[in-house]
């Protein structure tokens, strides 16, 4: 596999290390921890540096309240179903509508 400039990897040692840290990560990117670091003026990017700070500095936050950051991971998930549900719905009332055209039409 030959490199992609301007990404990088994270292994694990464990599943449960890497679904803490993708929902670690989703909680930064969703709370627009990212945007102060962003670079690029047609494609943006967060460089490496940049990224471990923004990375360091919500494991200590998630270190200080264990807890705490579950019970977001939980709302999260919960949020994340529900919006799938809707999305679901959406493409049933837009089939919906094209059907009654089709019959109209």
């Amino acid at each position: 596999m030959s490199p992609c400039p301007n990404c990088f990897v994270i292994q694990f040692q464990s599943e449960t290390e890497k679904e803490q840290l993708y929902w670690l990560m989703y909680s930064l990117w969703q709370s627009k921890a990212f945007y102060p670091y962003l670079r690029g003026s047609v494609i943006p990017f967060v460089i490496l540096r940049d990224m471990k700070k923004c990375i360091a500095d919500g494991l200590e936050k998630m270190e200080t309240n264990p807890g705490q950051f579950q019970k977001v991971v939980e709302t999260l998930r919960s949020l994340e179903e529900m919006e799938k549900k809707f999305r679901q719905n959406l493409k049933l009332l837009q089939d919906a509508k094209r059907m009654l055209f089709y019959k109209y039409m």
